[in-house]
This record gives structure tokens, sequence and C-alpha cells, in this order.
């Protein structure tokens, strides 16, 4: 029975020495037992390419680390280099040319806006009766159609023009295709009305070429209307305006 005891333990031991030859096998070590001993080897040798490579990407590392080393040291030493001073301030220099003179404010001032226009027919004027603003020429009416000796005739605008005291002269002209160019011309009288119209009158007249202008005497009646135009009434119920 111990024999076989002894045996057992004889045989545990060896299989635990075993199981550590080849557990140092797998791990690349040696136990001085030959190679060929056993056909177990875990921890094969690294390639020669590989090797070659990882040791330029160390290679390459340490380039790297030196090239940032040297890119802080320049920071340093640029950070460090003081910033240059602002060029000194110089004085305006003198010289012999003439300044430009600002002639834009040397220019004479704008002249001053003209004066309104006056109004013909002041109505101030027209109320106190003034005849004085009757002075100068007028157009009375507008271009219209007359006959003489049954031929129909063109009329332009009439005139009349006036002193100082409101006496002047009325004058209105005949286009004929046969009888030609008459024209008309009489003195004048002007007053104001009690009622507020002017008043004119004129005497019966002679026209170029034998023509007699109006049968009996002629008179207008005109009312204000605005301070540029006045509306004539004559003796025979026609209607003029009366401007300048």
């Amino acid at each position: 029975m111990r024999s076989v005891t002894v045996v057992l333990w004889a045989a545990f031991a060896t299989t635990v020495v075993l199981c550590g030859v080849v557990l140092l096998r797998a791990c690349g070590l040696s136990t001085g037992v030959s190679a060929s001993a056993f056909g177990w080897n875990f921890c094969p040798a690294t390639p020669a390419a590989l090797s070659a490579e990882a040791e330029r990407g160390t290679e390459l590392a340490r380039q790297a680390r030196q090239l940032e080393l040297e890119l802080e040291q320049k920071n340093l030493e640029c950070a460090s280099i003081p910033k240059p001073p602002p060029p000194p301030l110089e004085l305006p220099r003198h010289t012999d040319r003439p300044r430009p003179q600002q002639t834009a404010l040397l220019k004479p001032p704008p002249p001053p806006p003209p004066p309104p226009p006056p109004k013909p027919l002041d109505s101030e004027r027209w109320e106190k009766k003034d005849l004085s603003m009757l002075k100068g020429c007028w157009r009375l009416g507008r271009q219209t159609v007359g006959r003489i000796d049954a031929e129909e005739c063109a009329v332009p605008e009439g005139r009349i023009c006036f002193g100082e005291s409101g006496t002047g002269q009325r004058e209105t002209t005949y286009n004929c295709a046969k009888a030609g160019t008459l024209t008309c011309s009489a003195p004048i009288a002007s007053r104001f009305n009690s009622d507020g119209t002017l008043g004119t009158t004129q005497p019966k007249v002679m026209c170029s070429g034998g023509m007699t202008w109006n049968e009996r005497e002629n008179w207008l009646t005109c009312r204000r209307v605005s301070d540029t135009l006045a509306i004539c009434r004559d003796n025979i119920s026609f209607e003029h305006e009366f401007r300048r």
C-alpha cells in the first residue's frame, strides 16, 4: 500500500514539472532544455520588417518632440523682444507756398429772392377806385369770328392801353379774305361806378377801309373776378375777358 502511494506522488510531481516546462516555453523563457525537445513556442520572434517600422516610428516621435521644443523656444524668444516704440510726433513745417483759401466762405451771399409779381387787378386798389392801376396795355376778349358785308372775318383778341388818368385807346382788327385787314381804333375813357364796377366809353369811329366801328357810342362794364382777371360786358351783350 505504501509503495502505491509513493508511485502516485512521484507521478504527480512528474506531471507538475512537465506543466511548468510547457508554461515557461509558452512565454519564451528558456530552461536549458533543447528547443526541439518540445514542439510548442507561443512567443515567436518579431519579424525584422516590423521591428524596423517600430524603430522608425520611435525616431519620428523623437524628431517631432524635438521640433516642438524648438518651436516653444522660438516663441519664448519672440515674446521677449520688446515692441518698437511709436514714431515721434513731428511739428508741421512752414513752407513758402500760400495756403489755399476757403473760397466757399468768401463767396458773396446769394441775391434776395425776387419780389412777388405785381397783382394787375389788386383788390385794395380796385376798392379804392384807383384808376392808375390800369396804366399799361390789356388784352380784351379772345380770338373770334365777325362778319363784314356778309364776309366772315377772323377777329383776334382786342387791346386797350391806358395812361395815368384812366384814358387811353382801344383797338380791334378784322382779317378778311376779300376785304383784307381792317383796323379799328377809338379813344376810351374809364371810371369806377358806384356799384364797384369799372366802366369805359368810346365814341363811334371810322375804321380803315371806310368801315364804321359801331353805329353808336360803345361802352364796357367790367367786374373784377380775381387779381388777374375781370369780365367786361359791352353794349350789345358780348362778354370779354379783361387781363394783362
